[in-house]
């Protein structure tokens, strides 16, 4: 972000659920009257911010964008369908427990996010009002 001269708004905590999704929508809106984007940790959340944005009378992608981290195939059955980041989960969880088997000190820190993360553009998202 600070590449692109952006600054992080608030982060909101909330459980990975639908409901957490949908209780966290009042407190976005009140704390981020400026936000044009909201990336969401999963899509059971995402959907519960969807419909609390709704409920709101807030147009996702209109005035604002909402992304999920991890993509599924009902992403696409939202509305709007979800843009989402999918992720090798598979291969970060091989690397993760390699490294708690793993009993060489030299090997205690390492990344294990690997290739293969890709954005899935869908409708939930748009370039900032201006």
């Amino acid at each position: 972000m600070a590449d692109h001269a952006l600054t992080p708004g608030p982060i909101l905590e909330a459980d990975y659920t639908f409901t957490g999704g949908h209780t966290a929508t009042g407190p976005l809106l009140a704390a981020a009257a400026e936000t044009t984007g909201v990336v969401v940790a999963n899509i059971a959340s995402a959907s519960g911010l969807l419909v609390g944005l709704r409920a709101h009378g807030t147009r996702v992608p209109d005035d604002i964008s909402v992304i999920a981290i991890h993509d599924h195939p009902l992403a696409g059955a939202f509305d709007p369908p979800l843009t989402t980041v999918s992720m090798p989960l598979f291969e970060m969880g091989r690397r993760a427990v390699a490294l708690l088997l793993d009993t060489d000190p030299q090997n205690a820190i390492e990344e294990i996010i690997p290739d293969g993360i890709e954005l899935i553009p869908r409708a939930s998202t748009a370039p900032p009002r201006a």
